[in-house]
């Protein structure tokens, strides 16, 4: 009895590394990365007011994920106030990001940490 005892602990312990492991959770967001991010996306004189880890919308609903992040902040775009409140998402290998999808443009723009960029096509120019 108790070495089937023993086996179901062993078991349980084990299938929980393996799930935690699998499913890490992404790279805390910091305000200074968002502030970043939402530099790159145009806004200027950019206040964080907060962060809520683990939560966000979005054009397809909403998310439940440690790989989403939902950045309420203040800015500036072309010296007028903005409300902000933005969803950011994870990706292992560009980081925290938000994106937009332009099927019109074929095209997918990003913007991170690093800057802005655009994903398109093979042969679209």
């Amino acid at each position: 009895m108790i070495t089937k005892k023993l086996s179901i602990v062993v078991l349980v312990i084990s299938l929980a590394v393996c799930i935690s492991t699998r499913y890490a959770a992404a790279a805390e967001l910091s305000k200074a990365d968002a502030t970043k991010i939402l530099v790159s996306m145009g806004y200027t004189n950019v206040v964080i007011a907060a962060l809520m880890p683990g939560t966000g919308s979005g054009a397809s609903g909403t998310y439940f994920s440690p790989n989403v992040a939902t950045v309420i902040a203040y800015g500036e775009r072309d010296g007028s106030p903005q409300q902000i409140i933005q969803a950011l998402f994870y990706d292992k290998d560009l980081g925290w990001l938000n994106f937009e999808v332009d099927t019109g443009n074929r095209r997918v723009r990003l913007w991170t940490t690093t800057g802005y960029q655009e994903l398109k096509p093979a042969g679209n120019k």
